[in-house]
C-alpha cells in the first residue's frame, strides 16, 4: 500500500482537526502488486517519496495501470523519465490516456521512449507476463476504471474512488477475490460534511452549510466498503483513500477491523 489517503493527504496543510494534529500521515493513493510481475496502480503526487520509502524504482516495474485522470492519481507520472531497456506499458481506457497524456502534460514521456500507451476496453482481459488483468467500471460521479488482477490462482480487485453504486458486470468479476482494495473516504456522513465544507463552504459556518449527504458523494463510506466485501465474498477487504477528517488509525481499527476487513495505512503489506 504505497498511499492510503485521498487527494489532500493527511495531514492537510492548515488543518487543525485532531487527526491532522496527531502527526498521523497518509500519502495519496498508490498500490504496488508485487507477484509474478511488478504492477503499479496509479502514480500520485507522493510517488517519488513512496518509491524511496519502499525501496524500489520505476525501472523495476512491468506495467502501470491508471484508474482515472484526477490529480491525486496521475501527477507522479513525471517520475517515469528514467532510462529503461524498453518503454513501460501504461494501460487504461482511451479517455484516461487522452487526458493524462495531453500534449501539454506527459506526452513527452511517450515521445522520448519512456512510456508506451496501451488502450484497453473495460471487461476485455489482457495479460502482462503471467498476470491476467481486466478493467472494470466503477462510479466516481463519472465512469472510471477498477482493476482485477489474476495470477497463480489468486485474484486481487482494486475499486478505489467509487461510490456505493456498482455495475453487476463489475461485481461478477470481483466475486470471490482474495483481496479487495475498496474506496472508503470517511466512516460517517458528518466527517464527509466537514471535509466537503472546507472546499465548497464559501466562508459559511459549518452549521449553515447545506449539502445532500452521501447522495452527492463520489466516494464510499467505511461501512459501505465493508458491505461490498461481504457482497462479493472477498476473503479480505482493505479500506483505502481515507480523508483527513476521519478518526486516527488506531480508533478506526478498533471500530472497524475484523477477520475479513482492515482499514488500510501507508506501507501496509498484504500477502495473498
Amino acid at each position: 500500500m504505497l498511499g492510503s489517503g485521498c487527494a489532500w493527504g493527511t495531514p492537510k496543510p492548515g488543518c487543525e482537526c485532531r487527526t491532522c494534529l496527531s502527526g498521523e500521515t497518509r500519502t495519496r493513493f498508490g498500490l504496488l502488486v508485487d507477484g509474478t510481475e511488478k504492477i503499479l496502480v496509479d502514480a500520485g503526487p507522493d510517488f517519488k517519496q513512496q518509491m524511496l520509502r519502499e525501496g524500489f524504482c520505476t525501472n523495476e516495474l512491468d506495467a502501470l495501470l491508471l484508474t482515472h485522470y484526477h490529480y491525486d492519481h496521475i501527477s507522479g507520472i513525471g517520475e517515469f523519465r528514467s532510462w529503461r531497456e524498453t518503454p513501460l506499458p501504461v494501460y487504461s481506457t482511451q479517455d484516461v490516456l487522452n487526458v493524462t497524456f495531453h500534449e501539454n502534460w506527459y506526452r513527452h514521456l511517450v515521445r522520448e521512449g519512456f512510456l508506451e500507451l496501451k488502450p484497453v476496453q473495460r471487461f476485455h482481459p489482457f495479460t502482462v507476463g503471467g498476470t491476467k488483468i481486466t478493467a472494470i467500471e466503477v462510479d466516481h460521479g463519472f465512469p472510471i476504471n477498477g482493476w482485477v488482477l489474476e495470477s497463480n490462482g489468486k485474484k486481487v480487485a482494486v475499486m478505489t474512488d467509487s461510490r456505493n453504486n456498482y455495475r453487476k458486470e463489475s461485481l461478477a468479476l470481483v466475486k470471490g477475490c482474495n483481496l479487495l482494495i475498496a474506496d472508503s473516504w470517511v466512516a460517517r456522513e458528518e466527517e464527509a460534511r466537514k471535509a466537503v465544507h472546507e472546499v465548497w463552504g464559501k466562508g459559511k459556518p459549518l452549521s449553515e452549510f447545506e449539502w445532500t449527504g452521501s447522495v452527492s458523494l463520489s466516494h464510499s463510506l467505511l461501512p459501505q466498503a465493508k458491505e461490498l466485501g461481504e457482497r462479493v465474498g472477498a476473503k479480505l477487504t482493505v479500506a483505502v483513500h481515507l480523508t483527513h477528517t476521519v478518526a486516527p488509525q488506531k480508533e478506526l481499527e478498533e471500530e472497524f477491523n475484523s477477520e475479513k476487513f482492515l482499514v488500510g495505512f501507508d506501507s501496509m503489506k498484504i500477502r495473498v
